[in-house]
């Protein structure tokens, strides 16, 4: 966000900062409301503690002088797979991306993605994810694409395995019900229609879920 902006103090000096204030920045909050410029955004303890115009800047700040620059909430990418590589999170958040929402990583590689997640590392995008996607045995992503998903066998095992993944770590449930026409991915090897969960599946992912107070998606 305050990338282009610069300090006011020296490099010989190494003052102890109690907060971060960010001056003469164009903000643009994502509400709708015109952007604001000339604003003042003082960060303490990691959080906002005021924006807006005519903001005291406090004593105990360094201040980072915008210079008239955009300051917006960072983006959240809602949907994506691959976010297993440091670099790849590093570089969502150098394009203003700051959260991502994985809904897929194979199942042998969860508990990968669970540690670099609760690795919190500033320079990297955080990461919400649902572990290994939800789906039944030779359904999507299985086919077409050969991804290690969670195959729920019957009905019986849904609450079981919905309770695993949520035991292991997942932030939230994904699950499978692509049919292979929805996203024209059927193929002469894997023909449409393929195996989806059942009314009575999605029941049972839906209770425990609610249970979990976790959303399904």
């Amino acid at each position: 966000v305050s990338s282009g902006c610069s300090s006011s103090s020296s490099e010989s000096e190494e003052p102890t900062y109690e907060s971060i204030a960010l001056v003469n920045a164009r903000v643009f909050d994502g509400t709708g409301a015109d952007p604001v410029e000339d604003s003042v955004i003082v960060i303490r303890d990691g959080r906002f503690e005021a924006v807006g115009r005519d903001i005291e800047v406090p004593s105990d700040a360094e201040v980072i002088d915008c210079d008239g620059r955009t300051v917006l909430p960072g983006l959240i990418n809602a949907h994506v797979r691959g976010s297993l590589e440091p670099d790849v999170l590093e570089g969502w958040l150098a394009g203003g991306v700051t959260t991502v929402r994985d809904v897929h990583v194979d199942s042998s590689r969860v508990f990968e993605l669970y540690t670099l997640r609760d690795e919190a590392d500033p320079n990297r995008a955080r990461v919400i994810s649902a572990g290994a996607m939800l789906t039944v045995p030779g359904g999507y992503p299985t086919i077409p694409f050969g991804f290690e998903a969670v195959e729920i066998e019957s009905v019986d095992d849904t609450h079981r395995q919905v309770a695993i993944s949520l035991g292991q770590g997942a932030d939230f449930v994904a699950i499978a019900l692509e049919g292979g026409r929805d996203m024209s991915l059927a193929t002469p090897e894997h023909p449409a229609p393929w195996p989806t969960l059942s009314d009575e599946h999605l029941e049972g992912i839906l209770d425990e879920a609610d249970e979990a107070d976790v959303v399904v998606a």
